[in-house]
């Protein structure tokens, strides 16, 4: 009963698409996107295979739980965009293509230990790899494509923690944490900016983000009004270390889409709920 094995498989299909979120925040220098689909593009596929282990026990008042996987999925005929011109107006066109394909796998690892409301401990780890079969153009620059096989926007590593306590009556209190591994990020360059104007890069390039932790705490005392009302005040800090992206674009020919990491800097805050 403490012990338990699993093995999955799952396939799906995202179907062609011209409409893009994320095109909508990536245009450089206030230029327009325009998105052409393929005539012969197909829907992107992929097949999932999974194996875990879950282990639970107790240990006196303590209960204890680990959860071991790994996960492999195959993507076929994987959308690409690919600029191909500028319309009359001098927006961009992009061609959403099928691509070769691409492999993700990896394992991940989920742990949590518990002793009633006094001490609840969860962690979680995951190390993948996000890989194209072949490599893939990104952009052009001079005629010339640069290719990458590595998926951006998809680090090797990341991971999470929560610990949560309630030592004394009326009193809780919870520290979290994620963690966000090594990535690559495109990082687009204005394509007609005039001579002079400040850019942030001149050349498109692919940047190689640092690594981050964003820690936050909060703490919580409720105070027990007339009645069973109670009012509870909490204070605490987001992202204690400040842990954000220190190269953002500025200006009027900032790349929009050129944002990765935590979305928050160092946050303080302070507030209060009346519950029955």
């Amino acid at each position: 009963d403490d012990f338990q094995a699993r093995l999955t498989y799952s396939t799906g299909f995202r179907a062609p698409q011209a409409y893009d979120e994320d095109l909508h925040v990536t245009a450089v220098g206030g230029e327009g996107v325009q998105i052409k689909l393929s005539d012969n593009l197909r829907e992107e596929r992929s097949n999932s295979y999974s194996g875990s282990v879950d282990w639970t026990a107790h240990l006196g008042h303590w209960q204890a739980n680990i959860l071991v996987e790994g996960f492999y999925t195959d993507l076929r005929h994987v959308f690409v965009l690919e600029d191909i011109s500028k319309n009359e107006v001098g927006d961009i066109i992009k061609e959403r293509r099928n691509g070769n394909g691409a492999r993700v796998y990896g394992a991940n690892l989920d742990a949590r230990i518990a002793h009633g409301k006094e001490a609840q401990f969860q962690l979680g780890f995951t190390a993948q790899r996000s890989r194209y079969t072949h490599e893939e153009a990104w952009t052009k620059v001079d005629g010339e494509d640069l290719t990458t096989k590595r998926m951006p926007r998809t680090p090797d590593y990341y991971g999470y923690f929560t610990f949560s306590s309630a030592p004394i009556k009326n009193f809780d209190f919870s520290l979290s944490g994620t963690y966000t591994g090594k990535m690559i990020v495109p990082h687009y360059a204005p394509e007609d900016a005039p001579e002079g104007a400040f850019c942030n890069v001149t050349s498109d390039r692919m940047e190689h983000t640092p690594q981050f932790l964003d820690l936050n705490v909060k703490l919580n005392y409720t105070f027990v009004l007339h009645d069973h009302i109670k009012l509870q005040l909490n204070t605490g800090v987001q992202n204690i270390f400040n842990s954000f992206q220190k190269d953002l674009d500025k200006g009027e020919f900032r790349d929009a889409g050129y944002f990765y990491g935590p979305t928050q800097p160092r946050t303080f805050f302070i507030g209060f709920k009346i519950m029955n």
